[in-house]
């Protein structure tokens, strides 16, 4: 595939909480003292015990994100995913490492730990924990419980603990090796994960904070259970078949339509447009309006960059590999709510798939939310259709309503205008 081009994802404000720059209050080395909880209750709507979402997909079971974007980190030996734009600070004191993850902005997404500790009964180290990084601002009350079983011992315990002071609850995943009992934490490594949502609490925000929690707890568990006794997943099983060299040509002049059409065609953006800048990554280069500002970043096989407009990204160029054989509408679904789960409801306008042996397997899918357009697309260097596999593209671009017609000319220029450098 000579041209790729990635994807457009939006970035939102965090707002969190401080925190403080001192080891943890547990017990290592030297036992710490520790100040009893206050209490308060935490309802749903209506008074009713609500099902939380994050509740249900641990108890489905978490796995690492296979989604284009996420970029691997490494803390006390273990490796977790970030997501686009996130990045992660370490320090290490003795055997104990302390990390923060931050968002693009530098804000204070979640904290990460991983310990040697004595050992503990579970509610005594959630109280060390939290009491140690919040003091008597934790309730102790916890909104639900959840054990996941990982074998040969391993445990992950999944918690919300409330803040006196917050109307909002923080996610607590921890990682440990099991005494008798669940609740009995042997001595030894113990890896602890504290998630700080602060604004993230508006409904039309809850899937995106979810996907991102999902993701960096589903890697750390991944890796912290050995391969053999992870839960693991059924491959996916791609029927193959023979296919014709190309599909028919969509007619048309939605976005889907004229990017099939352009790219069938051949018609690559040589130079710049009046007015138009380059931006060149590692391993390839795009064209871009003047008005934007690329940022540019990279991770493992794949690289990219944000364009920001008015503070505000509108548009992410990713350009990578993968080896795994992905569904590209399950790989749609993924993309829509790490992405654009923060524009709230949608309507799924159209899907438009194209399939050349050349080229390989391109599909996009454009969507409406209440005041914005939206458009998706999946390219790579697949022969099978529907498949996602090898050098790939991926495009989410956003674009005001009224706006539409004039971004969507800049997305598909942009698109048309990626090339290699080799």
């Amino acid at each position: 595939m000579k041209r790729v081009l990635v994807a457009l994802c939006l970035i939102f404000s965090l707002c969190v909480l401080g925190f403080s720059d001192n080891l943890l209050g547990l017990r290592t080395v030297e036992a710490t003292t520790t100040e009893a909880a206050t209490e308060k209750t935490e309802t749903g709507k209506l008074s009713l015990k609500t099902i939380d979402p994050l509740r249900a997909s641990f108890q489905a079971g978490w796995k690492a994100p296979s989604l284009p974007g996420w970029k691997e980190a490494v803390v006390g030996g273990y490796t977790l995913k970030l997501p686009a734009g996130f990045s992660l600070n370490a320090s290490k004191s003795g055997s104990n490492f302390d990390a923060e993850i931050v968002d693009s902005s530098g804000q204070l997404f979640a904290r990460l730990f991983v310990y040697q500790l004595d050992a503990y009964k579970l509610d005594e180290l959630l109280v060390d924990l939290t009491t140690s990084l919040y003091g008597v601002r934790t309730s102790g009350s916890k909104s639900f419980e959840e054990y996941s079983d990982l074998q040969n011992g391993r445990t992950a315990y999944l918690t919300k603990l409330t803040l006196s002071d917050q109307l909002f609850a923080l996610p607590v995943l921890l990682l440990y090796q099991k005494g008798a009992q669940q609740t009995d934490v042997k001595s030894g490594t113990v890896v602890m994960l504290i998630v700080e949502p602060g604004l993230y609490q508006a409904p039309e925000k809850q899937d995106l904070l979810a996907a991102w929690i999902e993701g960096i707890g589903g890697s750390l568990i991944g890796s912290y259970a050995p391969a053999s006794s992870a839960k693991t997943t059924e491959p996916v099983t791609i029927p193959v078949k023979e296919t014709p060299k190309t599909t028919g040509l969509p007619a048309g002049k939605d976005f889907g339509a004229l990017l099939i059409q352009r790219l069938s065609a051949e018609e690559w953006l040589d130079s710049p447009k009046r007015g138009w800048k380059t931006a060149y990554g590692d391993s390839f280069y795009v064209f871009y309006p003047a008005e934007l500002k690329p940022d540019y970043f990279y991770a493992d096989q794949l690289e990219g960059f944000d364009f920001v407009s008015t503070d505000m990204t509108v548009a992410k160029l990713f350009v990578g590999y993968i080896d795994e054989e992905l569904l590209c509408d399950e790989l749609y679904q993924d993309l829509l709510s790490s992405y654009l789960g923060g524009l709230g409801n949608y309507n799924l306008i159209k899907k438009t798939p194209y399939l050349d042996l050349q080229l390989g397997f391109v599909k996009t899918y454009e969507l409406s939310f209440s005041d914005m357009r939206a458009w998706i697309m999946l390219f790579s260097e697949s022969i099978i259709e529907d498949v996602f596999q090898g050098e790939y593209i991926v495009f989410i671009g956003i674009a005001p309503t009224r706006e539409t017609e004039t971004w969507k000319d800049i997305y598909l220029d942009m698109i048309m205008s990626v090339s290699f450098l080799n």
